[in-house]
């Protein structure tokens, strides 16, 4: 029995942390295995360049768009083949912070679009999740939440208030191309509604079992 493999998405501060956390803890009582994971990262080479990728830029030397989607590319392929294939073959639930649409989003913006599918066929194979939860809402008041939380920003972070709108309205742009496995949820409400939204998804969609 193949697995299935969920995807989140948004840009800084829409919560995904939060809500992948609140759903391994309603995983623990479901008899099935679940299997949680990240991206950059999700596998010991992947976490390296998680690295390289995440860590703070200088701003006399930026880092490409280009260069990026390579790096998420080769950080990808092992992911993938080390990572979510195999649980999937095992009948596992994936679920993955960020994935191929996070790259159409913060890189496409800047480089070449067929350039950015190109890398991302060639890392995931073919790949696409069977579900993609996109948490979206106004850049400018989630960034302010961000700022709130303790603990240090990553570049990408750290980039100007037009940047993540730009991010945002590409998320929206291929939740529109990929309708068939986006659902939207508004990252502005409050937790426990973004919560059992999703559960409710999840369970619709797989028959999961989770508790609400």
């Amino acid at each position: 029995m193949r697995g299935c493999f969920v995807t989140f998405e948004g840009g800084e501060g829409v919560g995904k942390t939060t809500l992948i956390n609140a759903l391994k803890a309603k995983a623990e009582a479901v008899p099935r295995e679940f299997v949680f994971t990240r991206e950059p990262g999700g596998s010991r080479r992947a976490e390296a360049l998680r690295e390289v990728l995440l860590g703070h830029s200088d701003a006399n030397d930026p880092m490409s768009a280009e260069t990026e989607a390579l790096i998420i590319c080769a950080a990808r392929s092992d992911h993938v083949d080390a990572t979510i294939r195999p649980a999937l073959s095992r009948g596992a639930v994936v679920m993955c912070d960020r994935f191929s649409d996070s790259t159409r989003a913060y890189q496409g913006q800047r480089a070449d679009a067929s350039l950015i599918e190109a890398s991302i066929l060639l890392a995931t194979k073919g790949l696409e999740p069977d579900l993609t939860i996109l948490l979206d809402g106004d850049p400018e008041k989630l960034l302010q939440r961000r700022a709130d939380r303790a603990g240090p920003n990553d570049r990408f972070e750290l980039k100007d208030l037009s940047f993540h709108r730009d991010v945002r309205q590409a998320f929206l742009k291929t939740a529109e191309t990929f309708q068939h496995r986006f659902e939207v949820l508004n990252a502005e409400e409050d937790t426990k509604t973004i919560q059992k939204k999703t559960v409710d998804i999840l369970n619709r969609r797989f028959d999961l079992g989770l508790a609400s």
